[in-house]
C-alpha cells in the first residue's frame, strides 16, 4: 500500500516482476555487472522526498507505540490500586 502511494505522488509507474516472494530469481545476474547508471537530479531529489515521507512514518509510528504504551502502563496502574 506504501509502494503504491510513493509511485503515486512520484508519478512513477509499478510493474510486477514476478510473481511469489522477493527477491525475485534472475536468469541471468550476470546482466547488470559493469553497467552503472548514473542518478540524475530528479532521482536523488525523489530519494530526499522519499527519505522525509520514511522518517515521517518512523516518527508517527513511534509516537503512536509510546502513546500506546503509556495507556497500558495507566490501565494497569489503576487495576493494581
Amino acid at each position: 500500500c506504501k509502494l503504491e502511494q510513493q509511485a503515486c505522488l512520484t508519478g512513477k509507474a509499478l510493474t510486477l516482476k514476478c510473481s511469489g516472494l522477493c527477491p525475485c530469481p534472475t536468469a541471468a545476474p550476470a546482466s547488470r555487472e559493469g553497467k552503472h547508471e548514473s542518478c540524475t537530479g530528479q532521482d536523488l531529489s525523489d530519494l530526499g522526498e522519499r527519505l522525509k515521507d520514511w522518517f515521517q512514518l518512523l516518527q508517527t509510528n513511534s509516537k503512536e507505540n509510546n502513546n500506546s504504551k503509556q495507556g497500558a502502563r495507566s490501565s494497569a496502574a489503576s487495576t493494581t490500586s
